[in-house]
C-alpha cells in the first residue's frame, strides 16, 4: 500500500508503532497471567517430608510473608523415627576393638550395630534399630559421644520428645558369663574376686571383668560355667568357713542383655 502511494508514509509508520505496541501488550499481559500463577502457587506450602503435623501456629486469613520467625506448623517424622543417645568414649574404644576398626565407628557399617529400646513404663519396643549416625567429637564436660539409632514406627507408639532407654547391643557372646555386683569384691589392690562354694565351704577366686551389663559384670577370666559364687553375705565370708548353700532365684535378662557387651 504505501508503493502504491494509497496511503502516505506518516500514516503506515503510525500503523506500523500501533501494531508494535499492541504486541508488546500481549507480551505484558502473558507475563502478568504467569506472575500471578506463580503468586497463587506461593499461596500452598508443601511439605517438604512426610510425617505427622502438629497444631498451625497461624489461623486462616493472617498475612504471611518469606522469612517470618514463626513457623506456620511443625511436621514430625515418625516412621522410622530416630533416637538420639550418649555413649561414654570408653565404651566407644570398646567397640572399636570388637570391630576391628582404626578408625572406630567411621570404617564401620552403623546399620550392623544393633539397638534395644526401653519404654518409661519398663516395657520393651517389641522392633529392633540400628545405629545410622556417629558423632566425631567428644563432650569434654561428659565424657561422651552422641550417637543416633534409627528404629521402625509403623503404629506411632513412639512419639517425638519422648524419654526413651536405648541400648547399643556392641556383640553377643553366647557363653558369657556375668557375675552379679554385688557378688564381686576387690583386695587391696584392686583386684575382683568373688568366693565360690566348693564341698560345701567357700573358697576365694580372683577373676578378671571387662565392663558392667545392667547390674553384672562381664566376667573375662577365672569362673567357669556352673559354678556356683555367694551373692548375699558376701562381706562377712572367710576362705574355707562352711557355706549353707540356698539357691537364688534365676532372673531373665532384658532384651540385648544376655551374652550382651
Amino acid at each position: 500500500m504505501l508503493r502504491s502511494r494509497s496511503v502516505s508514509q506518516q500514516d503506515y509508520d503510525d500503523a506500523a508503532a500501533a501494531l508494535k505496541q499492541a504486541q508488546a501488550s500481549v507480551l505484558a499481559g502473558r507475563a502478568a497471567v504467569r506472575a500471578a500463577e506463580i503468586n497463587l502457587r506461593r499461596t500452598e506450602v508443601h511439605a517438604p517430608i512426610s510425617g505427622r503435623i502438629g497444631k498451625s501456629s497461624l489461623t486462616p486469613g493472617a498475612l504471611l510473608s518469606a522469612g517470618m520467625p514463626t513457623p506456620l506448623a511443625t511436621i514430625y517424622q515418625t516412621d522410622p523415627i530416630f533416637v538420639e543417645l550418649s555413649q561414654s568414649s570408653d565404651d566407644l574404644y570398646a567397640l572399636k576393638e570388637r570391630l576391628g576398626s582404626k578408625n572406630g565407628l567411621a570404617d564401620a557399617r552403623l546399620v550392623d550395630i544393633n539397638a534395644t529400646l526401653t519404654m518409661a513404663d519398663g516395657s520393651y519396643y517389641p522392633s529392633a534399630g540400628h545405629l545410622n549416625f556417629s558423632g566425631v567429637d567428644v563432650d569434654q564436660t561428659t565424657n561422651t559421644i552422641l550417637l543416633r539409632a534409627e528404629f521402625p514406627n509403623p503404629d506411632g507408639e513412639l512419639l517425638p520428645g519422648l524419654f526413651v532407654r536405648t541400648k547399643v547391643i556392641m556383640g553377643e557372646d553366647e557363653q558369657s558369663i556375668l557375675a552379679p555386683m554385688k557378688a564381686v569384691l576387690r583386695d587391696a589392690k584392686g583386684d575382683p574376686y568373688v568366693y565360690l562354694v566348693k564341698d560345701g565351704k567357700a573358697e576365694r577366686r580372683f577373676i578378671k571383668v571387662s565392663h558392667a551389663i545392667g547390674n553384672n559384670w562381664y566376667v573375662t577370666d577365672g569362673l567357669a560355667a556352673g559354678e556356683k559364687i555367694i551373692l548375699d553375705g558376701v562381706n562377712n565370708v572367710r576362705a574355707g568357713a562352711p557355706v549353707q548353700v540356698v539357691e537364688a532365684p534365676e532372673s531373665k535378662p532384658a532384651p540385648g542383655d544376655g551374652g550382651s557387651k
